[in-house]
């Protein structure tokens, strides 16, 4: 079979799309040890789906982009809510090979894909995959317009706006894993969510500077307590799955419910100590205050 990234003939690794250690923190983390998908909840899981993607030697090369941004972003980042992080060049190599590996997953293996892509977007996507793949093989310098934004996220201190906050909102900051893609007459992204980490990988934007502090630069930068900005869309956009991951929970079934129950049961100072109890609380928190 052919390797997606470099195009040889080769026998072909199961390749995380997300990547590993965002699942062996959920599973140390979480009050149960277990994990469940949107698309079947009623399956606990201990790890996060893969697909027949890389050569051995393009894997390879993806992990060393994953090694640093794991041991100097995502696990500094999910300790505590105050953070000022310094990334290198890695960092956008480590953002582009994850918004590429969740288009080719969405595109070619998810389930439940939404409706057929218009043709602007389908244009947008067959480019940004095709340049995206040449950065990661460092046959382009940057990733032109199909840029990455990241946004991290903490504890909600305050809200204001149109809208009330979802009842989910920490739960599903904390503990969630999503991938999407979404699009309307103004932009396009592919939507990334690795737990206290959301990935915009950009296909098209009508208006890009309703986005602001959220790029992921080629060289160095910083991801630290500074001002962010994200369309009203956009914010409606992470609204709803926020709303989704909140209705998979609801539609568990009652042998599902059981088990948690049972397995909470077991060890009480996890459930205390655990991710789900303070996102619990701080949904509590903020919902009291609207």
């Amino acid at each position: 079979m052919r390797c997606a990234l470099c195009h040889t003939d080769s026998h072909l690794i199961e390749s995380h799309i997300v990547p590993s250690f965002v699942f062996k923190w959920l599973r140390e983390n979480s009050a149960t040890g277990f994990m469940r998908m949107r698309t079947n909840p009623n399956l606990r899981i201990q790890d996060g789906f893969k697909i027949p993607l890389l050569c051995s030697s393009c894997e390879k090369l993806l992990n060393a982009f994953e090694t640093p941004f794991a041991r100097e972003i995502f696990y500094p980042l999910h300790k505590e809510d105050k953070f000022r992080l310094k990334y290198r060049d890695w960092c956008l190599k480590f953002a582009v090979s994850v918004s590429w590996r969740s288009l080719l997953y969405l595109l070619n293996y998810a389930e439940d894909n939404g409706p057929p892509f218009p043709e602007e977007v389908s244009a947008s996507i067959n480019a940004a995959l095709e340049l995206w793949r040449k950065f990661l093989l460092g046959k382009k310098r940057n990733p032109g317009k199909f840029e990455q934004h990241l946004l991290p996220l903490a504890q909600i201190q305050s809200f204001t706006g149109d809208k009330n906050l979802p009842d989910f909102i920490h739960r599903y900051f904390f503990l969630s894993v999503d991938v999407d893609v979404a699009w309307n007459e103004e932009r396009a992204f592919v939507y990334t969510k690795m737990c206290r980490i959301i990935l915009f990988g950009r296909l098209y934007d009508v208006k890009p500077k309703m986005w602001k502090g959220l790029k992921v630069s080629a060289n160095r930068g910083i991801i630290g307590p500074k001002t962010m900005k994200i369309g009203q869309d956009t914010l409606n956009y992470i609204f709803s799955r926020v709303k989704n991951a909140a209705l998979m929970e609801n539609s568990l079934s009652e042998v599902q419910k059981e088990k948690i129950h049972k397995s909470s049961q077991k060890d009480i100072n996890r459930i205390l100590s655990s991710e789900t109890m303070r996102a619990w609380d701080y949904d509590n928190k903020i919902n009291s205050k609207h």
